[in-house]
């Protein structure tokens, strides 16, 4: 969502709610200055803010969602109950990002500023436009570079800015004064600040332009930090924004960070000039003000002490990829930086441990013992950083009525958009996300919230599993194959039959394995890797292949015989935490009641398929 269309609604909902910004920020738990940021269009929230923003909404005003934000101002404000602000038609789109703005970020900037800007740029902007490459030191690997991607493209009066390298992204607006270009852009994920000042240049089409740019650190000290900053332009902007935001986005796959010999002499000569770091005033600083929290206390006997480790847990993540792929060069691109940066940190890792962990072979790297001993230990500390994200998303879903429901393929497609609208009507603030995935997602990590699943009964007692109606298999093929071949009658005659078989994940699926087994020598004239897929071959009349009752009745299939030996249990399951969830628990009475009414379809049974005798005699 664009930030300045964003801030105008943010604003309403404020006004709506009689909800100061700080008081919004203490109920969030956020920073007063982010929520600042978010009303004055500097950059939008998160999605894991949005969600909380969402939820406390919703608290206060019934059935409000995450789609909500999505409207117009006109019906945002009708839905809120409050008057629409003034001019909130066309001129009001203009200023949440039309282009009447050439600073959204700082709409108090005075008016002299911004219309000097506004003529500057209306007669050099121009000359600035195109696609940029940035060489700059890195602030946080010294004697490294960083080589990321600027885009500066017209937009209205204004001139846009967008910076990208590898997962990072900052947008912003550029101002020119005095022939000198000032930049303010905020990152899209941590909502960090970047300032940049270059030097302006005269020529009609400018190549190259220097300068100096500032953020604060990401790491724990959060320190103010400033870089000298060379810009070359790659390319020129096209007719055509869409195709330039294509090839401008593809730059992000790029590696950043390089070692000297990959800077020129004569550029890191520029660049030569010392970081410059300012560390906080820790004496002048107030307890309110934003510095990084105090060294914890000594640990008391026998309490683990997380202090006495000196290393960075950001260079486990080099360690396990090397250790997987037995190569920096394979670590590198499965991390996407650059092979020095991973050869760099084991060696920094290594460093801080005192010991080695890999040996450098012709064949690649091998892990030590040592290695060896500790690569248990990091994959733990993997999974838990894993499991710390996911229970962040779950327990961010929980807080605005967000459902993740998992399901195999041809349950997802044939079961759970059946009973949205039904669900939707009585619980219109819920918000059910689907994933079709037909492996175990792990509930316990909060991959998902709610899994319908065949099989035996779960037998993990930290979940929750209620009995559906058992799902029968049988062997199906279309009523214009069944006319001009006719239909097997038993296990014995589907090898004699065309047959249609699975490919990839399906084909670990206990009817797929009963094919190939009755049938090893069945000339197989098609594979598919999904169940829909292999419906709908078999609909195209294909061949003959064996089919959950409910797919292959819902698609008008013929059903050769059953497979008895094929029914599987079908369970709904959740955390037992979730239980108690009021919409968890009618999402899940919801879905109960409509796999009762489709008992007679699940079993094969059901109205609607064909019967292979009646298709025989026709």
């Amino acid at each position: 969502m664009d930030p300045a269309s964003f801030a105008a609604k943010f604003d309403l909902v404020l006004k709506a709610l009689s909800l100061s910004r700080g008081r919004l920020a203490a109920d969030l738990g956020v920073d007063k200055s982010a929520v600042s940021r978010w009303g004055s269009g500097v950059v939008a929230p998160s999605a894991h803010n949005l969600m909380l923003l969402t939820g406390l909404v919703a608290s206060r005003k019934e059935g409000f969602t995450l789609l909500d934000w999505e409207r117009d101002l006109d019906s945002l404000a009708a839905l809120m109950g409050v008057e629409p602000p003034s001019g909130s038609g066309s001129a009001a789109a203009a200023a949440m990002g039309g282009g009447s703005s050439i600073m959204p970020l700082f709409p108090q900037m005075p008016f002299g500023i911004e219309e000097a800007s506004r003529r500057e740029i209306e007669r050099k902007g121009a000359s600035y436009e195109g696609i940029w490459r940035i060489t700059r030191p890195s602030s946080t690997q010294p004697g490294m570079y960083v080589k990321e991607h600027m885009m500066i493209r017209r937009e209205g009066e204004g001139l846009a800015l967008r910076i990208v390298g590898g997962a990072h992204e900052t947008r912003g607006h550029i101002l020119i004064l005095q022939g000198q270009l000032y930049g303010v852009a905020a990152d899209a994920h941590d909502d960090s600040l970047l300032f940049a000042v270059f030097n302006g240049a005269s020529a009609p089409k400018v190549e190259r332009i220097e300068g100096v740019m500032g953020s604060v650190s990401a790491d724990a000290a959060a320190v103010a930090t400033s870089m000298a900053a060379i810009c070359e332009r790659m390319s020129d902007l096209t007719d055509d924004p869409q195709a330039d935001t294509v090839r401008f986005e593809a730059l992000k796959s790029l590696p950043i960070m390089f070692a000297p010999d990959d800077v020129p002499a004569a550029m890191r000569l520029k660049l030569k000039s010392p970081l410059r770091c300012i560390e906080p005033d820790r004496e002048a600083m107030t307890e309110s003000a934003l510095m990084p929290p105090p060294m914890p206390p000594p640990a008391a006997a026998g309490e683990a002490d997380p202090t006495q480790f000196r290393f960075d847990w950001n260079d486990l993540c080099h360690f396990l990829a090397v250790a997987r792929s037995g190569s920096t060069l394979g670590a590198a691109k499965q991390l996407r930086v650059s092979q020095p940066t991973v050869v760099r940190r084991i060696a920094t890792l290594e460093e801080a441990l005192g010991s080695a962990l890999f040996e450098r072979r012709p064949t690649g790297y091998e892990l030590t013992e040592v290695g060896r001993e500790l690569r248990p230990h990091a994959e733990k500390v993997e999974a838990a950083v894993m499991g710390f994200g996911y229970a962040s998303a779950a327990a961010a879903r929980v807080q605005t009525q967000v459902i993740r429901v998992t399901a195999p393929e041809n349950m997802a497609n044939l079961v759970i958009p059946a009973i949205m609208h039904e669900f939707h009507r009585s619980h219109p603030s819920v918000q059910v996300q689907l994933i079709t995935d037909d492996r175990r997602l792990d509930l316990n990590k909060g991959e998902a919230d709610v899994a319908l699943r065949a099989g035996s009964t779960p037998d993990d007692p930290t979940l929750i599993a209620r009995r559906l109606p058992d799902l029968a298999w049988g062997v199906y093929c279309s009523p214009v194959y069944a006319a001009q071949h006719g239909v097997p009658t038993n296990a014995e005659e589907v090898a004699g039959h065309l047959l249609v078989g699975g490919e990839g994940i399906i084909s670990a699926l206990p009817g797929l394995r009963w094919l190939d087994q009755i049938a090893p020598s069945g000339q197989v004239v098609w594979r598919c890797n999904t169940l829909t897929n292999l419906c709908t071959a078999i609909a195209g009349g294909l061949g003959v292949s064996v089919l959950p009752s409910l797919a292959g009745t819902q698609a008008g299939l013929v059903r050769c015989f059953p497979v008895a030996e094929l029914s599987a249990e079908l369970w709904l399951v959740t955390r037992a935490e979730l239980r108690g969830m009021p919409h968890v628990r009618a999402f899940m009475d919801c879905l109960a009641n409509h796999m009762r009414r489709l008992r007679p379809l699940l079993s094969g049974e059901g109205g609607g398929e064909l019967d292979a005798t009646a298709v025989s005699a026709v």
